[in-house]
C-alpha cells in the first residue's frame, strides 16, 4: 500500500506544471514522503533550491511591478490633489471678496465704527495665513505625487488631519469673534462632513495600499 501511495505521488507530481510544483513546495503542508518525492521531481527538472529561490524572487518582483505606478485608485487621488489648491483659491476668493469691497473691511476693523468687531482683523489675518500655508502644502503635495516621493503619503495624511482640525478650530473661533454665529452652521457642518468622509476613505488607503507602498519609494 505504501508503494502504491508513493507511485501515485510520483505520477501526480510528474504531471503537474512546474509553477504548481513550486507553489506546492512553498505553501502546501506535505508529509515527509511527499516532500521527498516532490524535491526529486524538481531536481529532475533541473530546479535546485537556488533556482527555486530565483524563480520565487522573479515572481515576487512581477507581482510588485503589477501593483506599481499611477493606476487604479491612485488616478482619483491624483485628480483630487491637482484640483485641491484650485478649489481652495476659488473658495477663499468667494468668501473674502465681499469683505474687501465697498469699505466693508474698514467698517469692521476700525474702532468707533458702528460695525466694528473686536479681533475681526486678527481672525481674518490668521485665517489667511493658515489657508496660504494649506495652499503651499497642497502645491508641494502635487510635486511629491509627480516625483513619486516616499514623503507623499505622509504629507497627504498630515494635510488631511490639519484640514479637519483647522475647519473645527476656525468655526469655533469665528463664533467667539462674531456674535450670533453658530459654531457649526449648515454650511460648515456639510463641509466638515465631506472632509471627514473624504479623508476617512483615503487616509486608510494611503496606509494600507500595496500600490502606494510600491509607487512612492523615491
Amino acid at each position: 500500500m505504501t508503494q502504491s501511495y508513493t507511485e501515485t505521488l510520483k505520477e501526480n507530481f510528474a504531471n503537474m506544471h512546474t509553477d504548481m510544483l513550486i507553489e506546492r513546495k512553498n505553501n502546501a503542508t506535505l508529509t515527509e514522503e511527499a516532500k521527498k518525492i516532490l524535491e526529486e521531481e524538481l531536481i529532475k527538472r533541473g530546479l535546485t533550491e537556488e533556482k527555486i529561490k530565483e524563480l520565487n524572487e522573479e515572481e515576487k518582483n512581477k507581482k510588485t511591478n503589477e501593483l506599481e505606478g499611477i493606476k487604479g485608485w491612485l488616478i482619483l487621488v491624483g485628480i483630487g490633489i491637482v484640483l485641491a489648491p484650485l478649489r481652495l483659491v476659488v473658495s477663499l476668493m468667494q468668501a473674502y471678496k465681499p469683505i474687501f469691497e465697498n469699505g466693508v473691511w474698514e467698517k469692521l476693523t476700525t474702532e468707533g465704527s458702528d460695525n466694528y468687531i473686536p479681533n475681526f482683523q486678527l481672525l481674518i489675518v490668521t485665517e489667511g495665513a493658515y489657508n496660504a500655508c494649506l495652499i503651499i502644502a497642497s502645491i508641494y503635495l502635487i510635486y511629491l505625487f509627480v516625483t513619486r516621493s516616499n514623503n507623499f503619503p505622509k504629507l497627504f495624511i498630515a494635510i488631511g488631519v490639519v484640514s479637519i482640525i483647522g475647519l473645527i478650530a476656525d468655526s469655533y473661533f469665528t463664533s467667539l469673534v462674531i456674535a450670533n454665529v453658530d459654531v457649526f452652521d449648515a454650511e460648515t457642518a456639510k463641509e466638515l462632513t465631506k472632509t471627514i468622509v473624504g479623508y476617512g476613505i483615503w487616509i486608510p488607503y494611503m496606509l494600507k495600499s500595496k500600490r502606494v507602498k510600491n509607487t512612492f519609494v523615491k
